[in-house]
């Protein structure tokens, strides 16, 4: 027990490990306040703002239309008649900023549905999935009493953390394990031997999983308080219930679903490619002895391993579904976003074909861990002897 303190400690007194988390919290703040700018420009009543002007512009010029005399009676009908929808509009969208200006999101969200149906029946055929999405968005906040958010650029709490589950979190906390947990396991190594072996206690491979598993956790909670704490400080927590994005498996098409629905399967996914990744980096550790090589080894293999599909979607799309290393992209596996991005849907690459193929990974990775370790006890004790 002794032995696996002072380890754990090693961790905690590396410079690189509060240099990674130093480097992380900088990124979240950084990528918070981006959001914030962003999200203020594209918000609701920024858009209904920009429309407004937009239908005024359009209004002065079909009463010049009228005004001209040189033109025929068949343009004037058009024109009055185009003008009478223009200020129809005008009308609708300053009801819905009043009520957005009351915070009455119900009213808001009735005539938003009002106008985009009114649209859809007027726009050709490529744009009424577009509006019909915009309208299915808007019931499901409806439905559950919520404002709108930028989900593309979002600041609640709960929803930023979802949104860095997409696309930072995943990448950003492959290196920082790979940088710490490389240096863990290889220091133990001197001329090739693992000084670990001298001790009394034994296990080496359960004492290193152990410690590899509780520094990944902590990791993994640390980068959640840098992502959940200042978005729920500077903004709001935000509700589990809130609508977000997936597309339904096997036919690919969008639905608005629960956030609460979306992250349980999302977080079960990624604990499972965090116990992965460390037996991953320990085998190496194992194998190679060497820091850089295990650092290098690890990065080329879990972080590769998540990008491959996405390049070589022709070849390795189709079997996808079959590598562990593909569910590090947790958040996209669970919404759908990997399989759209294929140029042919995968319907098997889903929650339940990762959690199977996981856990035979990580079944495999633990009896090659400790058949390594056994082979390598054998050969020291024969050197020994």
């Amino acid at each position: 027990m002794a032995y696996f303190i002072l380890e754990i400690k090693k961790v905690l007194k590396n410079m690189l490990t509060w240099l990674i988390l130093g480097l992380f919290f900088c990124l979240t703040s950084l990528i918070l306040w981006h959001n914030a700018v962003v999200s203020n420009q594209h918000s609701t009543r920024r858009q209904i703002e920009s429309s407004l002007v937009d239908f005024r512009k359009e209004i002065s010029k079909q009463e010049v239309v009228l005004k001209d005399g040189k033109k025929n009676s068949s343009k004037k009908q058009e024109a009055k008649s185009y003008l009478a929808w223009l200020h129809n509009h005008v009308e609708v969208n300053q009801t819905i900023l009043a009520a957005i200006d009351r915070e009455n999101w119900q009213e808001a969200y009735r005539l938003l549905i009002k106008v985009d149906q009114e649209d859809s029946e007027a726009v050709n055929a490529e744009m009424r999935p577009v509006l019909a999405l915009k309208i299915a968005r808007h019931r499901a906040l409806q439905h559950e009493h919520l404002s709108p958010e930028d989900e593309k650029n979002p600041t609640s709490g709960l929803l930023f953390f979802f949104q860095m589950l997409a696309s930072y979190l995943p990448i950003l906390y492959t290196l920082a394990l790979s940088f710490i947990l490389s240096t863990l396991y290889t220091g133990k190594y001197t001329a090739g031997m693992n000084k670990a072996r001298l001790l009394p206690e034994g296990k080496i491979v359960g004492n290193d999983l152990l410690q590899g598993l509780i520094i990944a956790g902590g990791l993994y909670l640390i980068f959640m308080a840098f992502i959940l704490l200042p978005s729920s400080l500077f903004f709001h927590l935000g509700s589990l219930a809130y609508p977000v994005l997936v597309f339904v498996l096997p036919s690919g098409a969008p639905r608005y679903v629960s956030l609460e629905s979306c992250l349980g399967p999302t977080l079960i996914i990624t604990a499972l490619t965090v116990i992965f990744s460390v037996l991953t980096i320990l085998l190496l550790a194992q194998i190679t002895r060497n820091q850089l090589a295990t650092l290098f080894s690890s990065l080329v293999i879990l972080m590769g391993g998540a990008i491959l599909p996405i390049i070589f979607q022709q070849i390795i799309g189709k079997v996808a579904h079959l590598l562990p290393t593909t569910y590090l992209l947790s958040q996209q596996v669970i919404t759908g976003d990997l399989n759209n991005r294929f140029s042919e849907l995968n319907p098997q690459l889903n929650f339940a074909t990762g959690c199977r193929v996981l856990v035979i990974a990580i079944a495999v990775l633990l009896i090659l861990n400790i058949l390594w370790s056994k082979l390598t006890d054998r050969i020291f004790f024969e050197q020994i002897e």
